[in-house]
């Protein structure tokens, strides 16, 4: 199906009406006065994406950053700091694990989504106390941005962020060098904070703050989306335009996500100046999700006792469940928000509606369109009109007594919106509004309810977007074909297809399919191989499968010995007919997509020294971002890739990002093959490098499972290689082996003996990034997870010929394909299972899985 240009430009623009500014990096959780700490922050939208276009050339941000001081118990409301005082100032770029010489020019974002600034704190008076304290960065001055709008934009569009606790202490200072990035930090020891909250004030004075963790792995309730922030608009001109719909009256938060908007309304009750003292407030989501609010409203402990005329609760919500509809008791007041995403479930919706409605009852909804047809829509409103009167209300406007409520927010953020009241209505105005809505037929009413349709549809061309996107483009290719001239030679596979049982595989591996799921996966901890929609590759050479074809044409002196043959690879390849990880999981889910194909000169990415942009091959790698040479301070590079093309895809309209996404992060020994040279290989650099990789995954992604791959003893397959005289020296005549210039640390016995000892911090570190996230998602409604896979394998039982003959150093296809079918085993082995060492068995068989088995997240 084609679209039109102005069609495909609404689309790409349609997630950008507001920023959020994100941690990007976890900060140290104690700081000591009077010495400087780095903070490094990200700027994306409600998907985690970030639009270049809005920075680019010259726009900048700049911030600010306050102390705040939590209530006593608990956590909110927040005051400010009498005893310290925070100064901020720019800081340098750190890419690549490399530290700028110079400073930003301001404290903030210059020309990037990506920004950083430097803190301290100092003393108000001799006796200040240290303790517990929250930073709360938010911009404080736009300059050329957004780049389309020079005039007049309001720092509301952007969302501050509150880190912390952060404990100031007065004892003796073990680090001297705070304002480094934590990995180059010579104390390794140090805690670190990494969790974010959104803080809403009260509109009356003095105000009452309430915090809002997001917990982005937990989904679509894990973030505030922007539908609530504009919805949350509504509420406070419904407080301070008509407080009768709210005072000592049900309101019902339906479908909740964090639970702002209901503990919003908890606050102003809680407020002294407040217009509305009493009533009840009931939070609703499903059963899995409604722990997230709890611990929100533990975060928010005050509310519950501040105002004993304010009863507050929650309670679980299946759409057309009549029982739990029942608990919940009628609502005079309804709020939902992005409640409009799948047409499937409208008429649950609906029915949650009228189970919850009485005579006089007022719903407000607030959408924003993503992903449904107008078709969808009209059939959603038709089923409302069945039960509930539709009127339009406008930004402005004078004919109805609650256009007022119509947010001013809804223009500021170039969207185009309006609402639809439901009130009985004349036969004329009946046609009026069917007009109004799109040919919606309005039937006889059963209730006189009130329904506030919100729609947000961001429909401003940007051309100038699109020019730059091009001309960014053309601008990489030329680089890359004068920096790399062969980088763009590449062998695409021939599209085989194998058919089982009478339908299209990768590959037949002889297994019995799975029985098609009633219901999709509940949770990261119910995922089978047919969830999967998506692999991702983060990770080095090996990944890459660089050099796993071996020597061909029977000569060393050829490109194709520098081809990476991604193709094959064990975690990531998609060629036909061949065993891969992803070829074995689309056996079960046809639908797969991101694994990478063919074969293309080497990518290379070494560490700090060289990782230029404009190497990827999109149609070749997809979602394989894995660059030969990369270290672990690289994953960054690597993860830009990724959200640049899953933003490509969700804006095509070709996946949503609730799909679900298997991520595979296998990297680590590059570091360990410098960890003789440089500090910044060494396992505490690395862990740290690994733990923010994966916690910018969590916090930039929805629906995910992370296998963080253990390291392999890379320094054996020198010894395991030496013998090999013949096979490992392709150039005759000469002593070349390619390994001798591959792992510097590899190449005296004593240079081994460091890697032998060190190795293990490594793989240590990596499991240690998944218990941590282990401990954190306990719970079975979590839609993120990191799983260790150890791959314990002895290099010293290879055949030579599981080696590469070009360098005697990397895997061959024979080992990849062994790889694979211990690594998709490994995926359905409990823990104690997976310690057992692997021994190399090309007859190895491939795991099938029943019904009952799932993905093992432990």
């Amino acid at each position: 199906m084609s679209i039109t240009d102005d069609e495909f430009v609404a689309k790409l623009e349609k997630h950008f009406s507001l920023y959020r500014i994100n941690l990007r990096s976890p900060i140290a959780s104690t700081v000591v006065p009077d010495h400087w700490y780095r903070v490094d922050i990200l700027l994306v939208n409600e998907l985690g994406l970030f639009r270049r276009a809005d920075i680019e050339p010259n726009g900048q941000v700049i911030v600010s950053c306050d102390l705040l001081v939590p209530e006593n118990q608990g956590m909110t409301p927040f005051s400010p700091d009498q005893n310290w005082k925070l100064e901020i100032r720019a800081a340098p770029e750190f890419n690549q694990g490399k530290l700028s010489t110079d400073r930003l020019a301001v404290p903030g974002f210059v020309s990037s989504g990506k920004g950083t600034f430097e803190y301290r704190v100092t003393s108000n008076h001799k006796n200040a106390k240290g303790g517990k304290r929250f930073l709360c960065v938010r911009p404080s001055q736009l300059i050329n941005f957004p780049q389309k709008q020079k005039t007049g934009v309001n720092l509301d569009i952007i969302l501050p962020l509150v880190i912390g606790p952060i404990e100031i202490v007065t004892s003796d200072l073990k680090q001297q060098d705070t304002h480094l990035p934590l990995e180059l930090w010579r104390d390794q020891t140090m805690s670190m904070v990494y969790d974010g909250y959104r803080v809403f004030d009260t509109s009356v004075q003095p105000p009452v703050n309430i915090a809002i963790h997001e917990m982005w792995d937990s989904g679509i309730p894990g973030k505030i989306w922007d539908s609530a922030l504009v919805m949350l608009d509504v509420i406070k001109r419904i407080i301070d335009k008509h407080p009768e719909y709210i005072e000592a009256k049900h309101t019902l938060d339906l479908s909740a996500g964090t639970g702002l908007l209901g503990l919003y309304v908890a606050s102003m009750m809680a407020s002294p100046q407040s217009t509305i003292k009493q009533g009840k407030i009931t939070i609703t989501e499903l059963d899995e999700a409604v722990d997230l609010i709890d611990k929100n409203l533990i975060t928010n402990n005050f509310l519950n006792h501040r105002n004993e005329q304010c009863q507050l609760i929650t309670r679980s919500l299946l759409w057309g469940n009549s029982q739990e509809a029942e608990s919940c008791g009628k609502a005079d007041l309804i709020i939902a928000s992005d409640v409009l995403y799948e047409a499937q479930f409208f008429q649950d919706l609906v029915k949650a509606f009228v189970d919850l409605s009485h005579e006089t009852t007022r719903i407000y909804i607030g959408y924003k369109r993503r992903g449904l047809t107008e078709e969808e829509e009209k059939y959603f409103w038709s089923l409302c009109a069945e039960h509930f009167n539709i009127k339009l209300l406008t930004l402005n406007g004078t004919e109805d007594v609650d256009d007022c409520l119509v947010p001013q927010m809804t223009v500021d953020t170039s969207g185009k919106s309006h609402l639809l009241h439901l009130l009985p209505t004349t036969t004329q105005e009946n046609e009026d509004e069917q007009d109004l809505t799109g040919s919606i037929e309005l039937t006889a009413d059963t209730f006189s309810s009130t329904i506030v349709h919100y729609l947000l549809s961001c429909v401003d061309l940007l051309p100038a977007f699109l020019f730059m996107a091009s001309s960014t483009t053309l601008l990489a290719y030329i680089y890359t074909l004068l920096i790399i001239p062969t980088v763009f030679t590449a062998v695409i596979p021939a599209g085989n297809e194998t058919v089982f049982n009478g339908t299209n595989v990768p590959i037949d591996i002889g297994c019995p399919f799975l029985t098609p799921r009633d219901t999709p996966a509940q949770n990261v901890r119910d995922l089978r191989p047919d969830d999967i929609k998506f692999v991702i590759g983060l990770g080095d050479s090996v990944m890459a499968a660089f050099a796993a074809k071996g020597i061909q044409d029977e000569t060393f002196f050829t490109l194709a010995n520098l081809y990476e043959n991604r193709g094959i690879s064990f975690a990531m390849g998609g060629d036909p007919d061949v065993i891969t990880m992803p070829n074995i999981l689309k056996y079960y889910s046809n639908d797969l997509f991101g694994s990478s194909v063919g074969d293309h000169i080497i990518s290379i990415c070494f560490g700090n020294q060289i990782c230029p942009n404009g190497q990827y091959r999109s149609k070749l790698d997809i979602l394989n971002a894995a660059q030969s040479g990369a270290r672990s301070l690289n994953l960054n590079h690597e993860i830009d890739y990724v959200m640049d093309q899953l933003e490509e895809y969700y804006d095509a309209g070709e996946a949503l990002p609730t799909d679900w996404k298997l991520i595979t992060l296998f990297i680590g020994s590059n570091d360990l093959c410098h960890s003789c040279t440089e500090m910044t290989s060494l396992p505490p650099a690395f862990g740290i490098n690994a733990l923010a990789a994966v916690e910018r995954i969590r916090t930039s992604m929805t629906n995910v499972l992370v296998q963080v791959v253990g390291m392999m003893r890379v320094q054996d397959i020198v010894v395991q290689t030496s013998s090999f005289t013949e096979y490992c020296q392709p150039i005759q005549g000469s002593s070349f082996v390619g390994h001798d210039h591959e792992c510097e640390c590899s190449h005296s016995d004593t240079n081994r003996t460091i890697m032998s000892d060190v190795f293990p911090h490594y793989n240590t570190a990596l499991q240690g990034i998944a218990q941590h996230y282990q401990s954190m998602t306990d719970e079975e409604n979590s839609q993120f997870g990191v799983v260790f896979q150890p791959l314990l394998v002895d290099i010293m039982t290879f055949p030579i010929e599981a080696i590469s003959n070009i360098d005697c150093f990397h895997p061959s296809a024979l080992a990849h394909t062994w790889l694979s079918k211990m690594f998709w085993n490994m995926m359905f082995m409990s823990p104690d299972e997976k310690t057992k060492t692997l021994t190399f068995n090309a007859d190895a068989p491939i795991y099938c899985p029943t019904d009952a088995d799932r993905l093992k997240t432990l």
